[in-house]
């Protein structure tokens, strides 16, 4: 070896330089010299896709590759063991499992040019059988230092190959995750992925796991409690972060209110308030959820997410998420909302209307609400807020008796606000009435004056006339106000633009730095264009110069005519 080759930082920019070439340049890297071989043997088992490159450690007779294609002509590659590979043969996978430090566990993906990759069900059946048995082969975690495990379920299968992953990983994993989108009958429920037992040895193999997402994205999943995961959760003591959409027990919330590090949080409540299982206060060790920054509330009824935020005492809360298609009266919603403005340092709040409720609910008629002005208003306390979205999914919809005045109170009690969203809903079909929008263009001057760091902003907007007030708001100096706002998503109640230039030149005027605007709500299914991208084209014209004029004459003085 070279005495230069010896210095860790030339090493380090080697390195560098091959990974933009990809995998292939640090393949070749490793051959070329006894120097790289080491090190570049561990970049490139550092995250694997799949299983494969494990599998294909055994001999080359033991496997095959085959094609085929589906019916819309995509290759699809297969790997297939063409036999029964000895245990001898198995135990060359260990050559280099120890460098694997992030497993993706999946039965098929799309590679670089568009084909689909699988490994064949009884392929994956014997790996797990080895990995779980392992006869006269070495003991312990296949891949000793894996930090991160995805596991992605697709359409009908064996699950039982998920009793391996206790063997998979070991004490250095640190994150779990798990995705399940089975066919929609719901034959491939969450619950039945061998949670129950496969949890309870994960959490003794892997004790210092942090990170955990268990996802089910199918209508119809099975919503029953898994013993597994409060088995899990009661043995981890690190864990910072948990999503899951399967349903908790009462034990288990109290064990996930008593933690001390968990920073994180997101959890479904698909069930109807009589069979809440989230415990009363007087069964909490002292205040609940202290550490946490961040929770999502996926719920049924509303007065799940109530329920819940009454338990939290947790003065680090920064971000908060609510969805549900179940809005109820004016009182239940008022209710939640002084629920949400105790926790008085949220700076991130989110509350979406779904497109309908989960469960057997779902496919129901499309979720309404009323989120009136004097509601909304109870979320003043939220001093620090810096981000609000009220938004509905999908064809879900709410109404609001919001005006310019509402939109005036709502930027002076939130000065910091960054980012301001209010979805209603998606266009209707042409023809198809919608309230109008109750908002103009004094809104935004509102915006403008009480919150300068407003960046992004998402309203509808009654442009049907031009308030003089507006107008010469618009000509006037600003002095740096409205420089933040560089996007405005228009929503799908604004009328239709009486003058295209003057309200491109008022934006303009108002937000000096504005330079998109997006109106994909704004625009039918049925209809191509809308008046807002005409005002679009006028905006960015005010940005560029003539083209009948060259550039560098807008920057010269100008000519005094007298002289000659």
């Amino acid at each position: 070896m070279h005495p230069c080759l010896q210095i860790s930082e030339l090493q380090v920019h080697i390195f560098e330089y091959c990974k933009v070439d990809g995998l292939r340049a640090l393949a070749a890297l490793a051959r070329t010299c006894r120097a790289f071989y080491e090190p570049a043997l561990d970049i490139l088992w550092r995250e694997l896709d799949n299983v494969s490159p494990l599998i294909k450690c055994l001999p080359n007779a033991s496997w095959i590759e085959v094609q085929s294609f589906t019916p819309e002509d995509v290759p699809v590659i297969t790997l297939q063991l063409t036999g029964a590979p000895s245990s001898a043969q198995w135990h060359k996978i260990h050559a280099h499992a120890s460098r694997v430090q992030k497993l993706t566990f999946c039965y098929q993906q799309y590679t670089d040019s568009g084909a689909i990759y699988r490994v064949s069900w009884a392929t994956l059946a014997a790996f797990a059988r080895y990995v779980r048995r392992r006869p006269g082969g070495p003991t312990g975690p296949l891949c000793l230092n894996l930090r991160a495990l995805h596991v992605e379920y697709y359409d009908r299968r064996k699950l039982y190959v998920t009793e391996c992953f206790p063997y998979i990983a070991g004490r250095a994993l640190q994150e779990l995750h798990s995705f399940c989108d089975g066919g929609p009958d719901g034959t491939t429920p969450t619950d039945t992925l061998e949670l129950s037992r496969v949890m309870p040895l994960l959490a003794s193999t892997s004790p210092n796991l942090h990170y955990i997402s268990l996802r089910d994205s199918r209508e119809h999943a099975n919503r029953e409690p898994c013993s597994g995961v409060g088995t899990l959760l009661g043995k981890l003591q690190h864990l910072q972060h948990l999503a899951t959409c399967l349903t908790l027990e009462k034990q288990q919330f109290i064990h996930l209110a008593s933690m001390k590090k968990l920073k994180s949080l997101s959890i479904a409540l698909h069930m109807l308030p009589t069979e809440s299982p989230l415990p009363s206060e007087g069964l909490l060790n002292g205040p609940g959820f202290q550490t946490l920054e961040a929770l999502t509330l996926d719920v049924k009824h509303l007065e799940l997410a109530t329920g819940f935020l009454n338990l939290l005492e947790s003065p680090s809360l920064h971000r908060l998420r609510i969805t549900t298609a179940m809005w109820q009266s004016d009182a239940t919603i008022e209710r939640c909302f002084r629920a949400a403005a105790a926790q008085r340092n949220v700076r991130d709040l989110t509350l979406c209307v779904a497109s309908a409720a989960p469960g057997p609910f779902a496919g129901a008629l499309p979720a309404q609400c009323n989120l009136n002005a004097r509601t909304i208003g109870l979320l003043f306390p939220l001093g620090a807020l810096q981000t609000l979205s009220l938004h509905a999914l999908d064809t879900a919809r709410f109404e609001t008796d919001l005006d310019d005045a509402g939109v005036a109170a709502l930027a002076a009690a939130w000065p910091a606000l960054r980012s301001l969203a209010l979805v209603q809903g998606a266009c209707a079909a042409r023809g198809a009435p919608l309230p109008p929008a109750r908002t103009t263009l004094a809104a935004l001057l509102a915006l403008r004056d009480h919150c300068p760091l407003l960046a992004g902003l998402s309203l509808s907007l009654d442009t049907s006339r031009f308030d003089s007030g507006v107008l010469a708001a618009a000509c006037a100096p600003a002095g740096g106000a409205g420089a933040a706002l560089r996007k405005l998503n228009i929503g799908a109640r604004s009328t239709p633009v009486s003058n295209h230039s003057v309200a491109a030149q008022v934006l303009h005027g108002l937000f000096p730095n504005l330079r998109s605007i997006h109106d994909g709500t704004s625009v039918a299914w049925d209809q191509e264009t809308s008046d807002w991208q005409e005002v679009n084209a006028v905006l960015r014209r005010l940005f560029s110069p003539s083209p009948l004029e060259p550039p560098e004459a807008l920057d010269s003085p100008p000519m005094d005519v007298g002289e000659d």
